[in-house]
Parts: C-alpha cells; sequence; structure tokens
C-alpha cells in the first residue's frame, strides 16, 4: 500500500477499517479513484481518521467483467 496525506480535510461518506504496519484504524471513504496500469487496476481511497485524512492505494488488481450468459457466443467471437 502507498499512503499519503492531503492538505485539506474531506467530507465523511462511509466507514471503512484498514490496517497500516499490523495497526487496525478506523476510517471513513473519502472520494475513491481506480486506474489502469500495465500491471493491473490500482484503486486509491482518501480516508478521513482520527490521525488525519489519509490515501490508502492498492496493489494492481486483474480487472474481471460478467456478460449474460446468451451473450457469451458473441463476445467469444468478438475476442478473437
Amino acid at each position: 500500500w502507498r499512503i499519503s496525506s492531503p492538505a485539506e480535510p474531506w467530507q465523511y461518506s462511509s466507514l471503512v477499517f484498514y490496517w497500516i504496519f499490523s495497526v487496525a484504524q478506523a476510517g471513513f471513504i473519502l472520494p475513491r479513484h481506480w486506474r489502469d496500469t500495465p500491471q493491473g487496476t490500482e484503486v486509491s481511497f482518501w480516508l478521513a481518521t482520527d490521525n488525519g485524512p489519509l490515501q490508502v492505494t492498492l496493489a494492481p488488481q486483474e480487472s474481471v467483467a460478467f456478460i449474460p450468459a446468451d451473450q457469451v457466443p458473441r463476445a467469444q467471437h468478438i475476442l478473437q
């Protein structure tokens, strides 16, 4: 995880728990963002914590998608 602090506070939107160096902390999820990288999709969250706002960036993950079963043949044709 990469963690950083912003210069100003944000409004609260929802609660999340996260662990930094094996210490559990609670925070509210603020703006979130994702981007595609050569290694996969990277997701970042801004959190409002008792220790101030923090940014938590998750390691890149492979993206997945779901389609209705009746559209599988068409999707397979398009992807070939």
